[in-house]
């Protein structure tokens, strides 16, 4: 007899408008870029610290992930 075994699985972002995803995504691939290129930069510092600040502001946290519920 064989064995059958299924995962199932799904990622859901924290950010839900498609744009907002897309900026961060170019962002992200900019950032990326300079440190190839450049290595740890002034400018790959600041492009780090805009992303982070965005994709806090832009996420959304689920209450089912059972993290408290900010008021």
């Amino acid at each position: 007899m064989r064995e059958r075994r299924v995962a199932i699985g799904w990622i859901q972002s924290t950010v839900r408008d498609p744009a907002q995803r897309e900026v961060l995504f170019d962002l992200d691939s900019a950032r990326r870029q300079i440190f190839e290129r450049e290595g740890k930069t002034a400018e790959f510092d600041l492009l780090t610290k805009s992303l982070a600040n965005l994709q806090r502001s832009w996420a959304e946290i689920q209450e089912q992930a059972g993290l408290p519920h900010r008021i």
